[in-house]
């Protein structure tokens, strides 16, 4: 990737063996975690957690399980997902070392004893600090666009993607990243807050499981998490519940 003639990007793509050459005004870099367009400009890598799961063709659960205790998921939290062919299994961690101990603990814990495939992923930690350099877009994992406490990308990798075309549409590179604040800045930085409380220790992580017992909780986070409110009445609604960890 260099600056070509007339200010445009000449960018080289590799499709197999096949090489294409391709000059445009703009680039979007949603080239992961790992990033080249990142290396390429010298930025910093994002910061990341490390998770391991793994995949066992037994069923283990009719329901998404998530499980959390400094034994084994230090920081983070571990996980039993129902599939089509079985189960998938996990734990993340923010500690060093090696990850795979931590999920041998939690399967232990969880009375699992079936092996499977297992592979570990590193997770971008969010932090805020890069949206655009110059025409040079980033967007989901390359931009370390992360919810955190729920560790969940995806949506706002698209959504991210969205805003990102919008801003190239109307030839403003920089408002992508006031766009960007204006969704999710809010929501960000307060899961941000809750996860730092929630996860410093075990006490702390089983109260946020005591309080996710109560049904006003569980309705104000599933509308939050996994219907992607992110309006100011959500919000609201949220910090009214859990305000009192957010200072």
């Amino acid at each position: 990737m260099q600056i070509a003639g007339d200010k445009k990007y000449r960018t080289e793509v590799y499709s197999g063996k096949k090489k294409m050459v391709i000059f445009s005004d703009y680039i979007i870099a949603a080239d992961g975690i790992n990033s080249r367009v990142r290396t390429l400009l010298g930025l910093k890598p994002c910061r990341s957690i490390f998770t391991v799961s793994e995949r066992i063709n037994d069923s283990l659960t009719e329901y998404c399980e998530f499980w959390f205790g400094s034994h084994h998921a230090p920081g983070f939290y571990s996980w039993v997902f129902p599939t089509a062919s079985g189960s998938s299994l996990g734990t993340g961690t923010l500690a060093q070392g090696n990850i795979k101990i931590p999920l041998e603990r939690f399967k232990k814990r969880r009375d699992i004893t079936q092996e499977g495939q297992k592979r570990v992923y590193r997770i971008p930690s969010w932090q805020g600090d890069l949206y655009n350099k110059g025409r040079i877009l980033f967007v989901g994992d390359a931009a370390g666009q992360v919810l955190p406490f729920t560790f969940e990308g995806i949506y706002y990798a698209m959504k991210a993607g969205d805003l990102a075309a919008q801003a190239i549409i109307e030839n403003k590179a920089g408002k992508y990243k006031r766009m960007w604040k204006d969704s999710f800045q809010k929501k960000f930085a307060m899961m941000d807050k809750l996860k730092d409380f929630f996860f410093k220790d075990d006490a702390s992580a089983e109260k946020m499981v005591a309080l996710h017992r109560r049904q006003d909780v569980q309705e104000v986070s599933m509308r939050l998490w996994l219907q992607k409110d992110s309006s100011g009445l959500g919000l609201k609604e949220y910090i009214k519940l859990f305000g009192k960890f957010l200072s």
